[in-house]
């Protein structure tokens, strides 16, 4: 009896293998379509099941990749998530060219949605490629992020910034819940930049805005009056106060023109007297002041831009490139600063000379390190490396020989020193070679007599220029020839009083639209492109209250031309 129970189990051994084998492709699909069936009446274990055996490799099994993506969907239906989430992760795992793999993404972000596992399930939503599945998308993406809070919204926007249903939930979220104006600011910045989202036709926090008949300046510069009216040659701070005004006053004519009405004070500030700030703000005579343009000095403007934001007043910064001046949302840099100008050279190097080595060499001057650290970031923010970051002093001029003469031909060099010295030894080298370098330098190099105009155009030599004013636009010229008659000047306008004429003309325009006692970086968020001045080259503070605008100069045509800004 036992030898027949042993053979008995021998021969079905040995039955079922032949069975197994000899499984055709009608069988596999037989059982594929079974399944599709329990899975539309709603059978979903029995689902699993058929699906499951469909699951390992045959040579007749075409369904397998359904038979995952079936499986996980009986799953989930099933409330089997776990099991469902580990078929789906498989599939797009060991089959990521599956021709339907955006809807396993798609399943992938539903199960992810499910399990609390929102930065996944984006991610998986970005990868779906299919248009026909963004609208579902977009679907799930409404449905599960509405009902998350505020902070958690506004971190997933941080990682998902292009998901548009995202944007729109923030933005509808912003607008029911917002808990402070800087909110009210981010949705204003989100609605600006895709015209595409709708408009929420409630908000939470909405701008208070005091229009005024007129808005009052008030100027701040040391402008030392018994210098001013000694019939004495001026000190250079006197005479650099008094241009500015100037310009502030021809600015409040042009505004008059545009029925924009503005009263212009001037305070005499001593140079970095900080008791004056002090004197002037508990006189009490401030409090009516709409717009602060200046101090120059730090110690001063540091008092004063907190005592503007307490009175929710906006405060410029008309001359210094310093970015610690920028305390509060209400501060604003003219000039950009040594930062910001190094994150432009490098966005501009990065453009225009996409592939090429990127070498600095910058000097020991500390804002000249602060302008070769942020240039180095700023280039390696594009995806590019730096092919060399040395500092070049006048003990180590070899070092500035060795590189220019071995990476000429391919190379952009970022010169960030105002040395005279450098900048003639840079001239030899480049000279005794006879070849033609890209170099990036600042606009110093000018000044420097035994370097004509003539070598800059024969050479690829890009200057940045921070202070540059174009001469020959209709604007300038109409604000350089009133400056004279109107104002009966009997000098020349210097930059500074164009600097002065644009800030206030600039800002006042700002005052008559956007109101008073509010912060101006909601009306910024609104801006689609920088704002050109009429003097200088403008104002862009849609990224901050640093001005993005930097002139980057030619020659061309033995004319220098700004070539960065339209």
């Amino acid at each position: 009896m036992q030898k027949k129970l042993l053979f008995l189990g021998y021969y079905l051994f040995w039955f079922s293998i032949p069975m197994l084998f000899a499984q055709s492709k009608a069988n596999f699909y037989k059982q594929y379509e079974a399944g599709k069936l329990a899975l539309r009446n709603a059978q979903y274990s029995s689902a699993q099941t058929i699906f499951g055996a469909l699951l390992n490799p045959h040579k007749n099994n075409l369904f397998i990749e359904h038979a995952h993506y079936f499986y996980a969907l009986a799953a989930f239906k099933n409330n089997q998530k776990d099991d469902a989430l580990n078929k789906i992760q498989t599939l797009l795992a060991k089959y990521p060219a599956w021709k339907n793999s955006n809807d396993a993404h798609y399943l992938a972000a539903n199960l992810y949605f499910e399990t609390n596992a929102a930065t996944k399930a984006l991610e998986e939503i970005s990868i779906i490629a299919d248009p026909a599945l963004k609208g579902s998308a977009d679907t799930l993406i409404a449905y599960y992020t509405a009902q998350y809070d505020l902070n958690t919204l506004k971190s997933l926007y941080k990682e998902f910034p292009n998901l548009l249903m995202l944007q729109q939930v923030l933005v509808d979220e912003l607008a029911a819940n917002a808990e402070n104006w800087a909110d009210v600011v981010m949705m204003n910045e989100i609605l600006a930049n895709n015209t595409n989202l709708q408009t929420p036709e409630k908000q939470k926090i909405v701008r208070k805005v005091s229009y005024k008949d007129s808005y009052n300046i008030a100027i701040m510069m040391p402008f030392n009056m018994d210098n001013l009216t000694s019939g004495k040659d001026l000190t250079a701070t006197t005479r650099l106060s008094r241009d500015m005004y100037q310009g502030l006053r021809l600015a409040q004519m042009h505004l008059a023109e545009e029925n924009i009405k503005v009263r212009i004070y001037a305070y005499d500030i001593q140079q970095g007297d900080a008791n004056k700030i002090e004197q002037a703000i508990q006189s009490g005579e401030l409090d009516k002041i709409d717009l602060f343009v200046g101090p120059v000095y730090d110690n001063q403007f540091a008092i004063l831009s907190r005592f503007a934001a307490n009175q929710k007043v906006n405060i410029v910064q008309p001359l210094t490139d310093n970015s610690t001046n920028l305390q509060n949302e209400f501060t604003y840099l003219y000039k950009p600063s040594i930062e910001m100008q190094g994150t432009q050279v490098a966005q501009y190097a990065t453009s225009a000379y996409n592939g090429k080595n990127m070498i600095i060499l910058y000097d020991n001057l500390e804002k000249n390190i602060r302008f070769a650290n942020a240039c180095k970031k700023g280039i390696e923010a594009k995806g590019q490396k730096t092919f060399a970051f040395e500092q070049i002093t006048t003990a180590t001029l070899d070092k500035l020989r060795t590189l220019l003469e071995k990476n000429m031909s391919n190379s952009v060099f970022i010169i960030i020193s105002s040395s005279q010295l450098i900048a003639e030894e840079t001239y030899k080298i480049v000279e005794a070679n006879s070849q033609k370098v890209t170099m990036m330098i600042p606009d110093s190099w000018l000044n420097f007599q035994n370097i004509d105009s003539e070598w800059f155009e024969s050479q690829e030599a890009i200057l940045w220029s921070p202070d540059y004013s174009e001469p020959n636009e209709e604007s300038y010229t109409k604000v350089k020839n009133d400056y004279k008659t109107r104002l009966k000047n009997n000098y020349e306008p210097s930059n500074y009083s164009y600097i002065g004429y644009d800030i206030a003309y600039y800002f006042a325009k700002i005052l008559s639209q956007w109101g008073t006692n509010t912060s101006f970086k909601g009306y910024f968020a609104t801006q689609n492109q920088a704002q050109a001045g009429k003097a200088t080259y403008g104002f862009d503070y849609r990224q901050g209250n640093d001005n993005q605008m930097m002139p980057i100069l030619k020659y061309k045509n033995g004319r220098l031309t700004i070539i960065n800004i339209p």
